[in-house]
């Protein structure tokens, strides 16, 4: 077969080899096997189909179905990475908030008794300029 690069116009020469399909088992028993649906995605099907017609074509898809698959498990550990950091951030916030309840909790209390002294200072003052007079 020979085929013809769009990009490149140089000939390039391939066979395909096909093999027959395997015999079916012959005896006088047939044996019951459970069939499981292979998942196939849309790149090896496309890649079948191609590979018949263009195999250049076929090795690109190929590689770009190779690339695909890298990205979508790289995706994948990102948003397992991003999902980790958000409970994170989550936690932290509320650690924040716990911080500020417990510091503001504390600044009440010192202006209470911040107020209690002042109280006291102009009490003791009111009570030196009695005694002054």
């Amino acid at each position: 077969m020979v085929l013809y690069h769009p990009k490149n116009t140089s000939r390039c020469e391939t066979t395909m080899e096909t093999k027959p399909a395997p015999a079916a088992p012959s005896g006088g028993m047939e044996t019951a096997v459970s069939t499981v649906p292979k998942i196939r995605d849309i790149g090896t099907i496309a890649l079948e189909a191609l590979g018949k017609i263009d195999t250049v074509l076929a090795f690109e898809l190929s590689v770009m179905n190779d690339h695909m698959k890298s990205m979508e498990g790289e995706n994948a550990l990102i948003k397992a990475e991003n999902d980790m950091l958000k409970a994170k951030l989550v936690q932290q916030k509320e650690d924040e908030a716990d911080i500020y309840y417990y510091l503001h909790k504390k600044l009440d209390a010192n202006y209470e008794v911040i107020a209690q002294l002042e109280s006291d200072i102009q009490t003791v003052k009111l009570e030196r300029d009695a005694m002054d007079k």
